[in-house]
């Protein structure tokens, strides 16, 4: 069911934005952590992502797939995600307005 959202994610997200490249496949923070991007975002609730892409949208991918892989499976977090996907093209909308503040770090 994960794999399911997430792809969607992704195909929502090469939608949106056609140069997109995820030719090696999306890492996260687990498989490359020499950088670190965060990113802080204010809305109706303030929310950060944390990736290592300075690309916001392949952040934002990095992290969903690094909480899908740390999400125990049960109907709570799958309403999760199902809420994510749908709240997928205003969490964008938000990115694309811009961080409140951006850092990099350097292992």
């Amino acid at each position: 069911m994960y794999q399911l959202l997430y792809r969607e994610l992704i195909r929502k997200t090469l939608t949106r934005y056609p140069s997109t490249s995820i030719s090696n496949g999306i890492v996260t923070l687990a498989d490359f952590p020499d950088s670190v991007y965060i990113e802080k975002y204010y809305h109706i609730e303030p929310f950060s992502i944390a990736g290592p892409y300075p690309d916001s949208n392949l952040n934002l991918l990095s992290h969903i797939k690094d909480k899908i892989r740390n999400l125990p499976a049960s109907n709570e977090n799958i309403d999760y995600l199902f809420q994510v996907n749908r709240e997928y093209d205003d969490i964008l909308d938000i990115i694309e307005n811009g961080c409140v503040y951006k850092k990099e770090f350097i292992n």
